[in-house]
């Protein structure tokens, strides 16, 4: 089976957290020639993905190309039908969660979303040059992510590739908490105050 050669290209390789930050994607077949694809793309934490995955790559690739058999031949009749234009280089469906702030502007910087997959989407098509814009969104948490995208033409050619992205704050509090309490129990919350500047600061 031939396969495809992928190129991810992120606007940075350390985003905020909460924070949307576009992916370009390029495919190429075996002989460096753009092609069409579907692509498949998941962003999940990398202390889950070690654990969900391991070096199994073929369990993510398994659940999209399940996902592709389903879907494509809706993707291909839209496009042929002119209601879907497989050029647009746009993204398809609304895709994974889009993180959140506070509400107020005392609140706006308070972190929520602490999702461990907070992209999922298997609805990308790129234009008929193999190219693609994907806006990737990130949750709360201050972490390293992995992601990895799959591309499958109509024939079937498959491809992928995994890269890392790591979302950061300048100053950031942790709160060490327990899973559970009980009624009547008492929690003393520990509090950690980080400052990833080369910067000193004093505050309260």
């Amino acid at each position: 089976q031939q396969k495809l050669q992928l190129k991810l290209t992120p606007a940075s390789l350390e985003v905020k957290p909460g924070k949307t930050s576009p992916l370009g994607v390029e495919i190429d077949n075996d002989a460096s020639v753009g092609v069409a694809a579907v692509v498949g793309i998941t962003v999940v934490d990398k202390a889950l993905y070690a654990a969900t995955y391991g070096n199994d790559e073929a369990a993510i690739q398994d659940s999209f190309l399940d996902l592709y058999e389903s879907q494509f031949g809706e993707y291909r009749n839209a496009a042929d039908s002119g209601a879907l234009s497989i050029d647009a280089h746009a993204l398809i469906g609304d895709g994974g969660g889009t993180g959140s702030g506070g509400g107020g502007d005392e609140y706006k910087n308070v972190r929520k979303n602490f999702s461990d997959n907070p992209y999922w989407n298997t609805t990308v098509l790129t234009g008929v040059d193999g190219k693609a814009q994907i806006p990737v969104s990130y949750s709360d948490g201050i972490t390293t992510w992995v992601i990895t995208v799959w591309a499958v033409t109509d024939d079937y050619k498959v491809g992928s590739k995994v890269i890392e992205v790591k979302t950061k704050k300048d100053v950031y509090v942790d709160v060490d908490r327990p899973a559970r309490l009980r009624v009547g129990d008492t929690w003393h919350p520990y509090v950690r105050v980080a400052n990833d500047q080369s910067t000193t600061f004093t505050g309260r």
